[in-house]
């Protein structure tokens, strides 16, 4: 009986002893499953870039095509035409010419430059009613003179004997970036010899703007 009873108990012991071999072998199992999972592996890539904007400014000079640039941004600040002859006491038939000089500033963007319809300042009374005038783009060394007109040089921007108190429709032309060219506006201006005796003693003060745009 006793050697039955120890048989019995061994081959208990043995079956417990299977049964927590499996569930050991299937917690390792299932514990090597689950790091599998958690621990995969992962890169990445990134990009980026800084986007800054550009400027579009000109700038004006009445000495020539590459000394005495400064801005005129304002009716205000507006640069003096040195119109020759000196034009202090004008009689009809008289003519007199001026030159001013446009191009981009260095870090700026191209272009277009147009020509606007002059206004008058408070020192105005009235002469602007006599007067004509016409504009010519010239190469940055031509002669601002009569002989721009009458050969003519460069290109018509205001036709010749245009009212100066008349609306203005002036073409745009290019203007390139980073001072890359540079244009001269010649100005004609004349009290025709047809001015009435009512001119006498009179004033103009025009003021020109040349607006630009980016292209």
């Amino acid at each position: 009986m006793r050697h039955h009873e120890h048989d019995v108990r061994s081959g208990r012991s043995r079956l417990w002893w299977f049964r927590v071999r499996a569930v050991l072998a299937g917690g390792l199992v299932l514990g090597i499953g689950s790091a599998a999972t958690v621990a995969a592996w992962n890169d990445g890539e990134y990009a980026t870039a800084t986007i800054t904007a550009g400027t579009f400014q000109i700038e004006g000079s009445t000495s020539s095509a590459t000394t005495g640039y400064s801005d005129h941004a304002a009716s205000t600040s507006a640069a003096v035409l040195p119109f020759a002859p000196v034009v202090t006491a004008a009689t009809p038939g008289t003519t007199t010419y001026a030159s001013f000089w446009v191009r981009t500033k260095s870090t700026s963007v191209a272009g277009t430059v147009a020509l606007q319809t002059p206004t008058f300042g408070t020192a105005s009374t009235g002469l602007q009613s006599s007067l004509t005038y016409g504009v010519r783009l010239l190469g940055p060394s031509e002669t601002c003179g009569s002989t721009a007109f009458s050969t003519p040089l460069g290109t018509t921007i205001v036709t010749a004997g245009t009212a100066l108190g008349g609306t203005l429709a002036a073409p745009s032309p290019t203007i390139a970036a980073a001072s890359g060219a540079v244009h001269q506006y010649c100005f004609a201006i004349t009290l025709p010899t047809t001015a009435p005796n009512t001119a006498q003693g009179l004033v103009a003060a025009p003021n020109w703007q040349f607006l630009a745009t980016a292209s």
